[in-house]
């Protein structure tokens, strides 16, 4: 107890600039040591790296063709790959992998900040930035190169000044803050799932008549909108098609609905064994195959529903598959930690035992915040609905859910502790 106040002490000491930039130190110094000691290089975590590792090549060899026949992914990361390869040639996997860094860092600063802005209480914001910094599966990611950190501290930074603009009105961070979601939805698309409530969020904030809160929402839906037309209108030209952020719907439904991946997800072959690995390409589930070898005779703009059709065909023939398959994925989408049919007990236990507190803990914290100020927290509805579509519609994906919500499911958390202890101290002080 000692020790905590001596170190509580030392904070009380500390400017708010000097707390920013030991905040921004503490989780440049976490992640570099896991950098350091991680077994895993920039790219075998995730097939994704090679795919856009390619496109970028592709890029700037002059080939713009972004279609890699099953979808047409969100450009931006594309774009990131490709500045890198060209400034920093051989050495552009280092450089790319600081700069995940130094961004990583950058988010605990910033989740540091939305917790204190949504709290107003320097104890819930230092703690959310303490569960932040350490908490093992938001790590996991951060060398990974591909769409994941870019698309977490992306997302983070777009949460705070948008917040920040509706709190204190103000309709130039409201054009910046949109200018953010531009960039968020062109690193991952399926933020645009649970886009619908961030009107709603303005509307609540905004003080003052209909006029101005109409205008706050034209203003951050214009801005919004706007940032689609460089992609868009490229893919217009090119494919005939206006893609806001990336195509995908069919392709990613049919991927959750068909016999190889219910198979995957209910009875899976030995872990790790050349068929189980086998299926977790999945365009190469059986389903694919008839549509993969006529696609180039499909046109872009119809691919999509070429795929989704063959998805609800399933769904239609196997209805109790499509049932079970349904409750599967929500329950894998409540469900701390990570898929237990995909890693050893092991893993899946240390994962589990770590992430339960805290999704205990969230879920309160996320109802008692909504249930006491609903307008001030209606923002996290938009990022829970998001996640919770793409799982429950498409498929259960635990790492969408680890750069999409868990941040925020620690800030939450944080306060549930915080709101813990003040009852336990009022309780010790009236006895």
């Amino acid at each position: 107890m000692k020790t905590l106040r001596n170190i509580n002490a030392f904070i009380n000491t500390l400017s708010e600039k000097q707390l920013i930039w030991a905040i921004f130190m503490l989780f440049f110094s976490i992640r570099l040591a896991y950098f350091l000691l991680s077994p895993s290089n920039c790219f075998d975590l995730q097939l994704d790296s090679y795919r856009y590792n390619h496109l970028a090549q592709q890029l700037l060899q002059g080939n713009d063709d972004f279609n890699i026949l099953v979808f047409i992914p969100s450009p931006l990361i594309i774009y990131v790959f490709a500045f890198f390869q060209y400034f920093f040639g051989q050495h552009y996997i280092l450089a790319m992998a600081i700069f995940q860094l130094i961004l990583s860092a950058c988010s605990g600063v910033y989740l540091y900040k939305i917790s204190l802005l949504l709290f107003r209480d320097k104890s819930i914001a230092l703690l959310t930035a303490l569960l932040y910094a350490f908490f093992p599966l938001t790590l996991y990611w951060v060398f990974t190169l591909s769409q994941d950190t870019f698309f977490q501290c992306f997302l983070i930074f777009f949460v705070y000044y948008f917040l920040k603009s509706i709190f204190s009105q103000n309709p130039i961070l409201l054009v910046f803050s949109a200018l953010l979601y531009g960039v968020v939805f062109m690193t991952k698309s399926h933020i645009l799932l649970g886009s619908f409530v961030l009107p709603l969020a303005i509307w609540l904030n905004t003080k003052g008549t209909v006029f101005k809160k109409l205008s706050f929402i034209a203003i951050f839906t214009g801005i919004s909108l706007l940032c689609t037309l460089p992609f868009g209108l490229f893919t217009l030209k090119k494919y005939d098609t206006y893609v806001i952020s990336s195509t995908g719907i069919g392709c990613h439904f049919l991927g959750g609905h068909n016999d190889d991946y219910y198979r995957l997800n209910t009875n899976p072959p030995p872990l790790n064994s050349p068929e189980y690995i086998k299926l977790l390409d999945n365009y190469d589930y059986a389903v694919y195959r008839p549509i993969l070898d006529t696609i180039d005779l499909i046109p872009v703009k119809d691919v999509q529903s070429v795929f989704l059709k063959e998805g609800i065909k399933w769904c239609q023939k196997e209805t109790e598959k499509f049932c079970h398959v349904t409750w599967l994925n929500i329950k894998g989408f409540f469900m701390p930690g990570v898929n237990p049919l995909h890693y050893s007990l092991l893993k899946w236990w240390m994962a589990f035992l770590v992430s339960l507190p805290v999704y205990i803990l969230a879920y309160i914290g996320i109802y008692s915040s909504l249930k006491n100020d609903f307008p001030r927290h209606s923002y996290f509805l938009s990022l829970f609905i998001s996640l919770f579509l793409l799982s429950v519609v498409f498929y259960t994906q635990n790492r969408f859910r680890t750069i999409t919500l868990e941040p925020f499911y620690l800030m939450y958390a944080a306060y549930t502790i915080r709101a813990l202890q003040q009852r336990i101290k009022n309780k010790s002080s009236f006895s």
